[in-house]
């Protein structure tokens, strides 16, 4: 606690740290700059238009019901 040279050691070690987690986070788009300009996109319309499996399991279904 009273020793300011261990101190500035410590500060410095842990700056060098912060700065590799801030040029890592950079690099992968998670800084708060970068998140902003993050475009999510919206769920689509009909997840399973065009699915030939879905479409088959839903015509099963219906004759299913209708017998």
């Amino acid at each position: 606690m009273d020793d300011a040279k261990e101190a500035g050691t410590w500060s410095r070690v842990a700056r060098i740290y912060f700065d590799q987690c801030q040029q890592c986070a950079n690099s992968m788009g998670l800084t708060i700059s970068s998140r902003c300009r993050l475009v999510v996109p919206g769920p689509p319309e009909d997840a399973a238009a065009g699915d030939p499996m879905d479409e088959m399991l839903r015509e099963r279904a219906e004759r299913r019901r209708k017998a």
